[in-house]
C-alpha cells in the first residue's frame, strides 16, 4: 500500500513539473495554425469596420435629414448628439414598438428632433426580428423636471 502510495506521488510530481514547463498563455496562430488565425483576424478587422461605416453612414443620414429642419448648420450634430444621448423610454404597444425620447431643453432642438422623429415615422419602419412590430418615435412635450411625480406605492 504504501509502495503505491509513493509512485503515486512521484507520478504528481512529475505531472506538476510538466506543467511548470507549459507556457501561460499559447497565441491563436501557433495553437491552431497560422491560416486560421489570419481568417480569424481578417473577419473579426472586417465586421468591426462594417460595423463602424455603417453607424457613420446611419449619423450622417440623420445629420443631413435635421439639417433640413435645423437653422443653425453648425449646430445640427450638437442636436442630433443631445436625442442619441437623451435616456428614453422603449415600450411595445399593439404592435408598435415605441420609443419615447425626452425634451432635449432648448426649443429650438425640441422642434427640429420633433420634425426628424416625424420624418422617421413617416419612412414606416418595422423591426427585423420576426415580431415584425412597427417602429414609432416620440419627443415628450414636457421638460423632464416637471414630469409628475410617480404614484407612490400603497
Amino acid at each position: 500500500m504504501e509502495e503505491r502510495r509513493r509512485q503515486k506521488t512521484q507520478a504528481l510530481e512529475r505531472l506538476r513539473r510538466k506543467l511548470a514547463e507549459l507556457p501561460q498563455q499559447v497565441p491563436l496562430s501557433q495553437a491552431l495554425g497560422a491560416d486560421h488565425a489570419d481568417v480569424c483576424r481578417f473577419d473579426r478587422k472586417f465586421i468591426l469596420d462594417t460595423l463602424k461605416i455603417a453607424a457613420i453612414n446611419c449619423r450622417e443620414y440623420l445629420v443631413d435629414k435635421l439639417s433640413n429642419h435645423f437653422p443653425d448648420q453648425r449646430e445640427v450634430r450638437r442636436v442630433l448628439q443631445a436625442l442619441i444621448e437623451s435616456s428614453g423610454v422603449i415600450q411595445t404597444l399593439d404592435g408598435t414598438l415605441q420609443v419615447g425620447f425626452p425634451s432635449l431643453g432648448p426649443p429650438s432642438y425640441n422642434a427640429a428632433a420633433a420634425k426628424l422623429l416625424a420624418e422617421l415615422n413617416a419612412m414606416g419602419g418595422r423591426t427585423l426580428n420576426g415580431t415584425n412590430y412597427s417602429i414609432r418615435f416620440e419627443l415628450a412635450h414636457k421638460d423632464p423636471a416637471e414630469a409628475e411625480p410617480p404614484c407612490p406605492d400603497v
